[in-house]
């Protein structure tokens, strides 16, 4: 498990690298377990995988990665749920093998969605099963993943379902994750050996 730039591990760190390492490593810690509820992020000696092992490689971008993630975290105006649902949308176009591997754990074990919804958004169809705010999140991803300016009315739904400040939390939740696919298809980013995905 790597990527074509390789993983870093804590003893090569250089000066730049360490304090992101080490607040990153503790986002980690404080978000997630060791159990099967939680995606694997840094391997056995603390060395980050996924897109935490590339963005180490340069800490400017880093930074201000962790600290957008943080940002659109800690609104809260978009729950969990739909902003699985958002991500699950982002991660069927770009195909992230490991966008696709954390956040099917994530999607699954912590915000609520079934096995059988999660493959029905993976394969381009809104799921009967969603909520109206899960309905509303797929609506809004999908339409974002083409050309063009967001249809009116389709923003407007989901105003009116998620608020405005959650229907502008899962535009930005969407364009994010539409990077964090970019990046890691591009740096070729693999799924730790352990999991099935």
């Amino acid at each position: 498990m790597s990527n074509r730039l390789g993983l870093t591990s804590p003893s090569d760190l250089t000066a730049d690298q360490k304090p992101l390492h080490e607040d990153i490593l503790s986002g980690i810690r404080t978000s997630y377990d060791q159990s099967s509820a939680s995606p694997q992020l840094t391997l056995d000696d603390d060395t980050l995988i996924g897109p935490y092992g590339v963005v180490l490689h340069h800490p400017q971008v880093g930074r201000s990665f962790i600290d957008l993630i943080r940002s659109l975290r800690a609104l809260p105006s978009l729950s969990l749920y739909a902003r699985e649902v958002a991500i699950a949308v982002t991660g069927s176009r770009s195909q992230a093998a490991f966008e696709n591997y954390a956040h099917h754990i994530i999607a699954t074990q912590r915000a609520g969605l079934t096995e059988a919804e999660m493959r029905e958004i993976h394969a381009g169809r809104c799921p009967d099963t969603l909520t109206d705010e899960g309905k509303a999140a797929f609506e809004l991803a999908t339409a974002l993943g083409k050309p063009g300016v967001l249809d009116e009315t389709v923003y407007k739904r989901a105003v009116d379902v998620l608020g405005k400040d959650g229907a502008a939390a899962c535009i930005h939740f969407t364009g994010i994750y539409a990077y964090v696919g970019v990046v890691l298809n591009g740096f070729d980013v693999k799924v730790p050996q352990s999991s099935s995905a």
